[in-house]
């Protein structure tokens, strides 16, 4: 989450959880966690650009559910993904396996050729575009984090109840 950054030294860890659950690693809610809690968010990232839910809705789930792909995903995509996603934070990848991932060493130079087609932020920021899509993606943010804790009871080690299972949303800009 945005006001939960912090530098990280190597070997770092931390004691207190933060952040969104959804996104939270089994070491995080051991409250004794590394970075690699930060690649696994990644992963529950990546996992819902591909298929549109979380991979999860429990804290036991976490711990002990294996994670599905959908079987006509590139097997790259599929490998990156796992390897965010792997449950023993020794095993999970690190940022350099992620930098250095088939599925994200592609071919940057077609992908920079596209740079003239993206929106250039200071452009949109001189404009007020930025201010307005970022304060509206925040205030749905804000809405569906409501949303989701008004039907989830958390009490300390996990939700007592499971959250309801996401699909994609249907917010346009």
């Amino acid at each position: 989450d945005f006001d939960t950054a912090t530098s990280v030294k190597p070997g770092q860890r931390f004691r207190s959880a933060v952040g969104t659950k959804a996104y939270w690693s089994a070491e995080v809610y051991e409250q004794n966690y590394g970075i690699k809690a930060d690649i696994f968010a990644m992963g529950v990232l990546n996992y819902g650009l591909i298929t549109g839910r979380f991979p999860f809705n429990t804290e036991t789930q976490v711990r002990h559910k294996n994670v599905r792909l959908p079987n006509n995903a590139d097997a790259a995509c599929l490998s990156y993904v796992r390897s965010m996603l792997e449950k023993d934070e020794n095993t999970r990848a690190d940022i350099d396996a992620v930098a250095s991932h088939d599925w994200t060493s592609g071919d940057w130079d077609t992908i920079e050729s596209y740079e003239d087609k993206v929106c250039n932020l200071e452009e949109a920021e001189s404009n007020g575009i930025l201010s307005l899509a970022t304060g509206a993606g925040a205030r749905l943010l804000n809405e569906k984090q409501s949303e989701l804790s008004s039907k989830t009871s958390w009490n300390g080690s996990g939700p007592t109840r499971p959250i309801p299972e996401q699909r994609g949303s249907n917010i346009s800009i």
